[in-house]
């Protein structure tokens, strides 16, 4: 009898695969194993859960570009551009592949 592998799809930091054993243990060697595999979670939720994430993200810099907050021009456009790359982040992902980049890393 063949081992059954989980193909885990992970999002944070990044976008990929996970092997693990069937008792959820991550492999050293991450090649594809020999043997038959179940991903963990569909492509549709795993996409879901990567927006309500970058949606909590947003929501959490909102505060950035309030008319009245205390930042510099640059500070405020420096934000600004941080909140576009997670707004495009999502599109960025290779679902066929599950590979993606790091997430964006907010300003000092």
């Amino acid at each position: 009898m063949t081992e059954k592998f989980i193909r885990a799809k992970q999002f944070v930091p990044n976008i990929h695969i996970i092997w693990c054993n069937s008792y959820g243990h991550i492999l050293p060697d991450q090649s594809q194993p020999e043997g038959d595999y179940e991903d963990n979670v569909s492509n549709q939720e795993i996409m879901e859960q990567v927006r309500e994430y970058r949606n909590n993200l947003l929501t959490s810099s909102d505060w950035t570009q309030l008319p009245d907050v205390n930042l510099t021009p640059e500070q405020i456009n420096a934000w600004r551009q941080y909140r576009q790359s997670l707004r495009d982040f999502p599109d960025s992902i290779d679902v066929d592949n599950w590979t993606g980049p790091y997430w964006p890393i907010p300003p000092m």
